[in-house]
């Protein structure tokens, strides 16, 4: 898989941010264990970044536990790669193959099951290894399946479980889990239906300030009753403090099959609502309902805004990358006369989408909307946030403050700087460094400003921060200017 320069350049950042992480906590004596489960899932990204660690020979110390699902990966699965990959580079490696139970365990575990003498039920083991090849948790469905259709009872008069193998075998019983698991799921309560299928929607696990604030509505008025039955039905567990999740991905995967192809992408405002309690920053599975949200006027303001906040958050956590995709996503929803209607949420998104595009190296898109929120602005205080961060995208920093003693500490390296240089610098060649004239005009606007404000330091500050650029990085179209304002200020 390629990837492109923003992806490449996340990629090298948190693998280096990783490996030097890894090596500050671990040890030979206190070493660190990682697990990944569902690597089948993986690209070939994430596992460049697991084989950096894994080779490092410079002081990290990792047990490294990772799984996947042979059945569900191709030969030419990148995993393989990194297999190989870790053997070239010396890394010990151990393969383990966990198959499902062979026939004379699984008739073991029936025997426990059911109480029941192995030989007894081992005409019935017979038929669940060949319907779930050994694989216990669809052992368990499957028996559970049985046990609703009547296939397999329980005799009070001879104290014992009793089924027919040939009845089970003519039945039309397929071997397919998903299968099972919707049977089971149809035949349940509406208000269990209706939770399975909402946390189907909110992904494998969910906040209980998201049920808290669902079973809140009408719509939902019987949600925490249903809780309560997926709970005791085990289709659902507690994990954590405050969270729910599947105790499966089948499960998840079969309570997501109930809901009709129709409204699979419709959204529900309470959806939207129910998100901005918690807001986990991974996924919004709303956005794949954009035809839907498009054609309400209100609940596209509603999701626009819950995407800005998802995006502020992936921002705060470094997610430079996902930060983008919702505040992208959270423009594509505002009308045309945004400017007009909803000015402050398209301020904040202007400012918010250029920041991410800066640190995704989308340089082009993120001097557009800096130029957008600037050009839109009604004010100065609005303006101000686009400029702050034009300065930062410059490369260059602002104080809050700046004292006498500081900025005179400033003015005499400043003049230090000038003699070593001496006064051949002046007859140099100009350079074409665009940045470099942009960032002397913007010192020199922000000077200006101050003077008129009567912040004398910090006028001395950013004309001496200016005249400092400029003899590290050469002669510009505005070195003069800066040079005359310097003298004068100096």
């Amino acid at each position: 898989m390629r990837l492109d320069p923003s992806e490449a350049m996340n990629a090298r950042s948190v693998c280096f941010t990783l490996l030097r992480f890894v090596r500050v906590v671990s040890s030979p004596r206190h070493p660190i264990m990682l697990f990944l489960d569902d690597m089948q899932w993986a690209d070939s990204t994430v596992l460049d970044v697991i084989h950096t660690i894994l080779s490092d020979t410079m002081g990290s110390c990792m047990f490294f536990i990772g799984t996947y699902r042979d059945n569900e990966v191709q030969i030419d699965h990148d995993i393989f790669g990194l297999m190989k990959r870790l053997e070239i580079s010396n890394v010990p490696t151990t393969r383990v193959s966990l198959t499902g139970l062979d026939q004379d365990d699984l008739n073991t575990m029936i025997s426990d099951v059911l109480c029941l003498y192995p030989r007894i039920c081992k005409s019935l083991s017979d038929i669940l290894f060949q319907k779930t090849k050994g694989n216990p948790f669809f052992v368990s469905e499957f028996m559970q399946s049985l046990q609703s259709c009547g296939l397999l009872q329980y005799n009070c008069h001879q104290k014992r479980w009793m089924w027919n193998e040939d009845i089970i075998r003519a039945e039309d019983i397929t071997d397919n889990v998903l299968y099972l698991l919707s049977y089971k799921m149809n035949g349940l309560p509406g208000d269990i239906q209706t939770v399975l299928k909402v946390m189907a929607c909110l992904g494998i696990s969910t906040n209980e300030s998201v049920i808290g604030y669902l079973s809140k509505s009408t719509e939902y008025a019987g949600f925490r009753k249903g809780l309560e039955g997926a709970l005791h039905d085990g289709f659902i567990v507690k994990s954590g403090e405050g969270s729910l999740q599947f105790v499966h991905d089948k499960v998840r995967e079969a309570a997501y099959n109930l809901i009709p192809d129709s409204g699979k992408k419709q959204p529900h405002s309470s959806f939207a609502a129910a998100y901005e309690v918690s807001l986990p920053p991974g996924q919004i599975s709303i956005n794949h309902g954009k035809k839907w949200i498009i054609k309400d006027k209100d609940l596209r303001i509603g999701i626009a805004e819950l995407n800005m906040k998802a995006g502020t958050k992936a921002l705060d956590g470094c997610n430079h990358k996902t930060a983008y995709s919702y505040l992208r996503f959270a423009l594509s929803l505002l009308p045309e006369d945004h400017w007009q209607r909803h000015y402050d949420l398209s301020l904040r998104l202007n400012l918010l989408t250029s920041s991410a595009a800066n640190s995704c190296c989308l340089y082009n898109e993120a001097e557009q909307h800096l130029r957008t929120g600037l050009t839109n602005a009604r004010c100065l205080d609005n303006q101000l946030p686009f400029y702050l961060l034009h300065c930062q995208k410059l490369g260059e920093s602002m104080p809050g403050s700046c004292s006498l003693e500081e900025a005179s500490d400033m003015t005499r390296e400043t003049l230090s700087m000038y003699i070593r240089v001496g006064d051949k610098w002046l007859e140099g060649e100009t350079t074409d460094d665009k940045t470099l004239n942009t960032t002397l005009q913007f010192y020199r606007a922000i000077a200006l400003a101050c003077f008129f404000c009567k912040s004398y330091i910090m006028v001395l500050y950013f004309t001496c921060k200016a005249v400092q650029l400029s003899l590290k990085r050469g002669l510009c179209e505005y070195t003069p200017i800066t040079l005359l304002q310097f003298t004068s200020v100096a």
